[in-house]
């Protein structure tokens, strides 16, 4: 008898649990305990989101050593970015785009990229890093992590003394948030 008392009040337990766990409504909306922005999720639909993180930078090595880490080879075999770059240093020198110097934030005239640009031979597959300046957001009304980068920094690969691994050289800056 009190082994089926004790099975009842588990089995209703187990049922409470697993019914509140699956609810799909939400009584009050999530409150933040950080602050909160208004901004436009990629829809274009305004939402209170949840500041997660401000001016986080990630870096990925979008040219890894083939022999080194195999996920850091997998996690950028999708990677194409000849025709993004192409276009950028095309209307760099056009006049079309304003770039920035990584470390002063100053604005980069044609010359001085030109410049940069023949350091690695105007080799466009020799830029291997990009730098991402972002912001993240928690979005509670759909669940989803929202991330707007502000700006994206490019750096070209160079060999360095024997022994040691590749070395990367800032080319510029591209504000994305204008």
């Amino acid at each position: 008898m009190k082994k089926s008392v004790f099975n009842l009040i588990i089995i209703s337990g187990m049922l409470i649990f697993i019914v509140s766990c699956n609810s799909t409504t939400r009584k009050e909306p999530v409150k933040s305990v950080t602050s909160t922005s208004e901004i436009k999720t990629s829809d274009g639909i305004g939402a209170d989101l949840i500041v997660i993180a401000k001016d986080i930078i990630t870096e990925v090595i979008v040219k890894p050593d083939s022999l080194g880490d195999p996920w850091e080879v997998e996690k950028v075999k999708n990677y194409d970015g000849k025709q993004m770059l192409t276009y950028l240093f095309e209307n760099i020198y056009n006049k079309k785009l304003s770039v920035y110097d990584i470390f002063t934030g100053k604005p980069l005239d044609p010359s001085a990229v030109k410049k940069i640009e023949n350091e690695f031979g105007s080799d466009l597959s020799k830029v291997g890093k990009l730098q991402f300046l972002e912001d993240w957001y928690f979005n509670p009304a759909t669940d989803k992590i929202i991330k707007k980068i502000k700006s994206v920094s490019f750096a070209y690969e160079f060999k360095r003394e024997s022994g040691l691994p590749v070395g990367y050289k800032a080319i510029f800056k591209l504000n994305t948030d204008q």
